[in-house]
């Protein structure tokens, strides 16, 4: 039986951070981005104990996304509200449409420009009061 072949990366510390080292090319394999702390849709995250938080918003509900929001403690809990408000909605519709499925007709109109339009102008008006 023979021994197992050398392993092709190493792990070594550099400047207090782990680095793995391709052996093969003597190069250090690139570092990955840290993990976000906020969803795709931009949940509020809490920045301090007084329910303040910091919102990191989206094209998909603002007309200036992406940019953070500092969210005083009532707007971070009506953005927190909404937010499960809006996905106990999903979970019903979704529920419904396997009840009713010509309901599924109604995303496609709900996602149309001329329906999102005053919508997203609505939410980045609140946004920008909140902002400024």
């Amino acid at each position: 039986m023979t021994d197992a072949p050398p392993s092709r990366y190493r792990i070594v510390e550099q400047d207090r951070k782990l680095v793995v080292i391709d052996q093969w090319n003597d190069k250090a394999a690139p570092p990955r981005p840290a993990p976000s702390m906020t969803t795709a849709l931009g949940a509020p995250r809490r920045t301090k104990f007084d329910g303040s938080a910091a919102l990191v918003t989206n094209r998909l509900y603002d007309l200036n996304a992406p940019r953070t929001i500092a969210l005083d403690p009532g707007a971070a809990l009506l953005v927190s509200r909404l937010r499960h408000a809006l996905m106990i909605a999903a979970v019903l519709y979704g529920l419904l449409a396997i009840w009713k499925p010509w309901l599924i007709v109604l995303v496609p109109l709900l996602l149309h420009p001329n329906v999102r339009k005053p919508v997203r102008a609505r939410i980045t008006a609140w946004l920008d009061r909140q902002q400024g």
